[in-house]
Order: C-alpha cells, then sequence, then structure tokens
C-alpha cells in the first residue's frame, strides 16, 4: 500500500510537471485596440458621440443632444458570462470637471444613462469636481424594476495616486456575483450582489457632458471550475501513464 500511495504521487507529480509546458490559456472572446481610421462596426454608439483620435477612441456628451456617450458591443449576448475585462483610459474632463470613467458590463440591453439592465463602474479621478466623489469607484446596476434610476451596489474610495488624470489601466473581473476591480495594478474594489446580472456585453463611455479616451480594450473568458477539476484529472492521468511506461521499460 504504501509503495502504491508513493507511485501515484509520483504520477501526479509527473503529470504536473509535464502539463506544465503546456498552460491552458484564457480563450479572448473580444479584443480592440482602436488603431483603425474608423470605428468598428461591432460597436454601436449608443449615446453622445464616439471620434478616433491617435489610437484611442473619444466618448464625449454635448448640449443639445446627449449628455452622455457611450459605445456598445455584444449587447444580450448570452455567451459572454464570467469574463475579464481589461481597458486604458484617460479622462479629460468636459462638464462641471467631470473626470471619469465609466466601463459598463454584462450589458443585456441599453438605453441611455439609467436605462436597461447592466452594471456600470463608474470611476472618477483626482479631478474630479467635488470631494465626496473625488478618487472612488462606484457600482451601480441598472434593471428594468429601478425604472429611472439605479442602484448603488458599492462604493470605494482609493487611496490618493492609485488614479490618475492621464493615464489608467483598468481590469474588471466578473464571475457570477462577484466583481474585483484592479486599477494601474492596486485594488480598486471588490463588489458582491446577490441576485447578479449573469451574462451580457460591454460598453465604454463617459458622462454629463464629458471627454473620456480609451486606447483598448480586451474579454478574455474566466474558465469554469469544471475546467480545472478536468485539468487535474489529466494530470493525474498523464503522470499515471507516463508512471507505467517507465515500470513497463524496466
Amino acid at each position: 500500500m504504501k509503495a502504491f500511495k508513493v507511485n501515484l504521487m509520483s504520477a501526479l507529480l509527473g503529470g504536473l510537471i509535464f502539463v506544465s509546458g503546456y498552460p491552458v490559456h484564457a480563450v479572448t472572446l473580444f479584443s480592440d485596440d482602436f488603431s483603425g481610421a474608423n470605428l468598428g462596426s461591432i460597436w454601436e454608439v449608443q449615446k453622445g458621440f464616439a471620434t478616433m483620435d491617435n489610437g484611442w477612441v473619444r466618448t464625449q456628451g454635448s448640449t443639445p443632444g446627449s449628455r452622455d456617450a457611450y459605445i456598445m458591443t455584444h449587447e444580450g449576448d448570452s455567451t459572454w458570462a464570467n469574463y475579464e475585462i481589461t481597458t486604458r483610459f484617460n479622462p479629460l474632463g468636459g462638464g462641471d470637471d467631470w473626470y471619469n470613467g465609466q466601463i459598463v458590463f454584462r450589458v443585456q440591453n441599453m438605453d441611455g444613462w439609467v436605462d436597461g439592465t447592466y452594471y456600470r463602474l463608474w470611476i472618477n479621478t483626482p479631478s474630479w469636481g467635488d470631494d465626496a466623489g473625488r478618487n472612488t469607484v462606484s457600482l451601480l446596476k441598472h434593471t428594468p424594476e429601478n425604472g429611472f434610476g439605479f442602484e448603488i451596489i458599492d462604493t470605494y474610495h482609493v487611496a490618493p495616486g492609485v488614479l490618475n488624470d492621464n493615464d489608467n489601466t483598468v481590469q474588471v473581473r466578473a464571475i457570477d456575483g462577484d466583481f474585483d476591480v484592479t486599477i494601474n495594478g492596486m485594488l480598486g474594489g471588490h463588489f458582491h450582489d446577490d441576485n447578479p446580472i449573469l451574462t451580457g456585453g460591454i460598453a465604454l463611455g463617459s458622462v454629463w457632458e464629458s471627454t473620456t479616451r480609451y486606447d483598448y480594450v480586451n474579454v478574455t473568458a474566466v474558465p469554469e471550475p469544471e475546467t480545472y477539476a478536468m485539468l487535474l484529472a489529466g494530470l493525474g492521468i498523464i503522470g499515471f501513464m507516463s508512471l507505467r511506461r517507465k515500470e513497463s521499460a524496466i
């Protein structure tokens, strides 16, 4: 029995060493670096204006017209469930010094600032126009039940220096009802929703006559727990077969 346990452990370790050279890569669902002369047709200018700007896309609201601006893709896509969004934004201000980034995800449908079903991550940088909102990260939830309004899931005040007014890289990881936000490599907040929106696309934008530029966006699928279970099972099988081949050769 002892020898069997030792051999089984050797098999698992052998499988781990073997498979470590073949990592499981996340599946890319969507990617755009905004390097073209025009905004790709996969995007819908849902509100306001969107123009290309030397490798960035510039979203801008105005008056008269829409005070907000959003570009949206894969609205209502049921194949987009658990995923991770990475993007880079440059707040240019406008309106009442509203220096912000708006990253919207799990979009079932979207119509303007407060209509539709989706989550909106509202990020205010150091030059935001009032002390209370400065250096904050808020997650808002929009559903038909809210009517012309929204539910604030939570708000985080990040430490000074985490956000800036020039160049911010944001990563949003959405798994079921848990949402982790990283900003410039630092924690931007952990949010939880007991009754989550589970699928849908994304949008990027700005609010209240302000302007925000985005340099790229990348969306990758987060593997389901079953994927890791299958990987571990595969490790054992590969390691065990490797051990059997070695024993047969002796």
